[in-house]
Order: structure tokens, then C-alpha cells, then sequence
């Protein structure tokens, strides 16, 4: 297997780290580079913490825009 610094340099940028990170993504990845920006970036599943700000986000507007409040997981928004 051979890493080249253009593999490296394009997992750099992709996936916004720094050489060492993405060598040893590399060498984890077998110098598959597609597969070492796509370990290194994160989840964008179900489990990712953007989903439930934003979720939060537009409860509070709702909340702020109508007088009854609701229920969104185990937390209450009130006016």
C-alpha cells in the first residue's frame, strides 16, 4: 500500500484535518482516500446533535409564535 501526499493533501482538505490525522486515516483506510474522509468526517445520522438543535430551535419559535405549548421529547416549551 502506498500513501501519497496527494492523498494525503486531499484528505487534509476534505475532511479539514491535519497531516498526521490524515495519514493515519489513510494507512486505517488502506490509502483508500474516499474512505478516509468518510471515517473522519462525522456522523450525520440519526445521532448527531445538529438535528436535535435544530429540533429545539424551531420549538422555541413555535412556542414564542403560538400561546399553547408543546411537548417535544422530554422536554416542555412554554411561553
Amino acid at each position: 500500500m502506498k500513501i501519497t501526499l496527494e492523498a494525503i493533501e486531499k484528505v487534509m482538505n476534505q475532511a479539514g484535518v491535519d497531516y498526521a490525522a490524515a495519514k493515519e486515516a489513510l494507512l486505517k483506510a488502506e490509502g483508500d482516500a474516499e474512505k478516509a474522509i468518510k471515517d473522519l468526517q462525522p456522523n450525520k445520522g440519526c445521532c448527531s446533535e445538529e438535528p436535535v438543535e435544530l429540533l429545539e430551535e424551531m420549538a422555541v419559535k413555535w412556542v414564542s409564535l403560538n400561546r399553547n405549548p408543546i411537548q417535544l421529547g422530554r422536554a416542555s416549551y412554554k411561553r
